[in-house]
């Protein structure tokens, strides 16, 4: 018994108390001033490198901050065509692969152009004048409709090119491939071609237009020949959206409008005033554009629009806001065999200038002969054309050239011009 109790009680002074985890020790391990001192400033200094490396990101990112933000619209960059041969050239080559093309199957064609067609109307809108312009006052072209076609998004924009409007209208309303309407505003516009960017607010599209519509493909009308099938979508006829397939029937032939010239292509389907649309190729790339201000006979006999490659250069500038640069002349080439056939100096014989355009201010005449501008040679309406359109609006330039004086002989002469915006 004693022996039992004795083992009890060894084994009771073996065991662990109860609870001893509890028993803790705190330091004060920030207690020592140095190191309360040193940790403040560690973090003074690491809060400070990361406010540095905020600012840096801030300065570096804001703009793209801001322009995603604000809407701003990203800059419209359109791709020129270069020239392969002459118009004159291609009508007459064209003849001979005329003959290969009336092998074609009949039935094919016709489905292709269907399809071109159809794929084409996704890239037509239609656009109307409401009553008032932007004075306020009752619209003259009020109920106008004509027809425009989707050429780009800047990112915030869907932009149109048209006809350009007489009239100040600010109310303007289109109707996308789905049958949704929406407002827009004309973005810019140029009276020497009679050509506007319209502009329709993205934010307001529904997702039925956006899935709907499709920015047209722009071809080369320097590529095209006479012969070529066409398919021509619009209010062709000024009511009414209409769908017409025809032939080219020429390319060689242009229109002067101020400071250049630019080619007309015409097809054998019969024209009307008033008519607006787009002509595609078979590859439903956009060829020309049709409005009223590319026609070059007053009676409309034929079905006419701008080759879309002389305009790129001034769609590119209306769909950025920007105005077309602007002299006021008008040339013809003095060919090297007309210069010493007539001994007149090379370069361009200024046929007439503009009422009150900078060219007239400038003191330029009928008569004249330009050889420079802005500092280049000048040997053709076309490097004159070139040069001119790299100007901005207000751009002073010196032209050089030479003006028929006593005995028929031509001295030098230079003028100052500024660039200025067609009114």
């Amino acid at each position: 018994m004693d022996e039992q109790n004795r083992q009890q009680d060894e084994s009771g002074t073996n065991e662990t108390p109860e609870y001893s985890f509890l028993q803790e020790v705190i330091k004060d391990e920030v207690g020592n001033p140095k190191k309360r001192r040193r940790m403040i400033q560690r973090m003074v200094g690491l809060g400070f490198l990361i406010g540095l490396a905020a600012s840096f990101i801030f300065s570096v990112c804001k703009p793209w901050v801001e322009d995603k933000l604000a809407g701003n619209p990203g800059e419209v960059t359109i791709p020129r065509d270069e020239k392969s041969i002459s118009a004159k050239d291609k009508d007459a080559l064209s003849k001979s692969e005329n003959n290969d093309k009336k092998k074609d199957n009949y039935s094919k064609s016709v489905k292709s152009l269907n399809e071109v067609a159809k794929k084409g109307q996704k890239s037509v809108v239609a656009l109307m004048l409401s009553d008032e312009t932007g004075s306020g006052n009752v619209s003259t072209l009020a109920g106008k409709q004509f027809s425009g076609v989707l050429i780009a998004d800047n990112g915030r924009e869907l932009l149109i090119l048209g006809p350009r409007v007489e009239e100040d209208v600010q109310n303007l309303q289109v109707t996308f491939c789905d049958g949704k309407k929406y407002n827009a505003v004309e973005k810019k516009s140029d009276a020497n071609l009679g050509l506007a960017i319209y502009a329709v607010d993205e934010s307001q599209l529904k997702k039925s237009t956006e899935k709907s519509y499709r920015l047209a493909p722009l071809g080369s009308s320097y590529e095209a020949k006479k012969g070529d099938t066409t398919v021509l979508l619009g209010k062709l006829f000024g009511q009414g959206n209409a769908v017409g397939y025809g032939v080219l029937k020429s390319c060689s032939k242009t229109v002067n409008r101020a400071d250049g010239i630019y080619s007309i292509l015409s097809t054998e389907i019969a024209g009307f005033t008033g008519g607006s649309g787009v002509m595609l190729n078979r590859n439903g790339e956009v060829l020309g554009i049709i409005c009223d201000a590319a026609g070059e006979d007053k009676n409309n006999e034929l079905m006419h629009a701008y080759g879309i490659s002389d305009i790129k250069e001034t769609m590119e500038l209306l769909s950025n806001g920007e105005d077309v640069p602007y002299v006021g002349l008008y040339a013809t080439d003095v060919s090297k065999s007309m210069a010493k056939e007539r001994k007149i100096p090379r370069g361009i014989y200024v046929d007439k200038v503009d009422a009150d355009s900078p060219a007239m201010h400038a003191g330029i005449q009928s008569g004249d002969v330009i050889i420079a501008i802005g500092g280049k040679d000048v040997e053709s309406f076309e490097d004159y054309h070139t040069i001119l359109m790299k100007k901005s609006d207000g751009k002073r330039l010196l032209v050089k050239g030479y003006r028929r004086g006593a005995k028929d002989k031509y001295v030098a002469v230079h003028f100052r011009v500024t660039v200025g915006s067609h009114p």
